[in-house]
């Protein structure tokens, strides 16, 4: 709890608009998460990531906060896309949404693609067609 706080806190806005509009944000997770992950590194939390299933389709979105500053980008890298890749090999489909306005270079490098686009939102997915 105490991790996923400092992260929070600590991350750039971009990072954290959405997950910021939840009154206790690790008591949300730990009720609606599927599945959790996290990498500590150098005794600092640099990475949050989940599995939250949307209550209004039922699909499966794939939720981050990565910390501002960054020195290990390839272990962030790695260890992100492992975890997707077992999250993905059990659920087949997942989407993601982030603010248009925000480079989505990272998460189409982790093999997500764009399917839905307005002037706020990009919404991507990996995996199987629904």
């Amino acid at each position: 709890m105490e991790e996923l706080n400092s992260l929070i806190k600590d991350a750039p806005e971009t990072e954290t608009r959405f997950i910021k509009k939840i009154d206790a944000p690790y008591l949300w997770m730990s009720i609606f998460a599927v599945e959790q992950s996290g990498l500590i590194i150098d005794g600092k939390p640099v990475y949050f990531g989940a599995i939250v299933r949307n209550p209004e389709n039922f699909n499966l979105h794939f939720w981050t906060v990565v910390n501002k500053n960054v020195r290990h980008q390839f272990t962030l890298f790695k260890q992100t896309k492992k975890v997707l890749m077992e999250w993905l090999n059990k659920y087949k489909t997942l989407f993601t949404m982030m603010d248009n306005n925000k480079n989505c270079k990272w998460v189409e490098r982790l093999g997500f693609r764009k399917i839905k686009e307005d002037l706020d939102t990009v919404t991507l997915m990996i995996g199987e067609e629904v």
